[in-house]
């Protein structure tokens, strides 16, 4: 895939993203459609959120409701343009 250690270690960390070509190449690997290496709507905000960014919202209920929302609610719209574009 042309990722080295580091790179697979941040992006499993949430601290680095991936290229959609290397998902598809992750996912080819690994022998998965590559939305089942995607969080899904009932998946936690802390899966979805890099560590740092979640420890800051511990302390913080109110900011860490509003980031769930947003979060999932942009996670369906996703969901949702990729059933319409089918």
């Amino acid at each position: 895939m042309g990722l080295t250690r580091t790179s697979v270690t941040n992006i499993e960390r949430g601290i680095q993203h991936i290229s959609l070509r290397q998902l598809h190449l992750l996912a080819a690997a690994v022998g998965l459609h590559p939305a089942h290496l995607l969080p899904g709507p009932e998946d936690a905000v802390e899966g979805v959120l890099p560590e740092l960014a979640f420890k800051e919202l511990e302390q913080d209920a109110e900011g860490r409701d509003i980031a769930t929302r947003v979060l999932r609610k942009s996670q369906a719209q996703a969901l949702q343009r990729a059933g319409n574009s089918r």
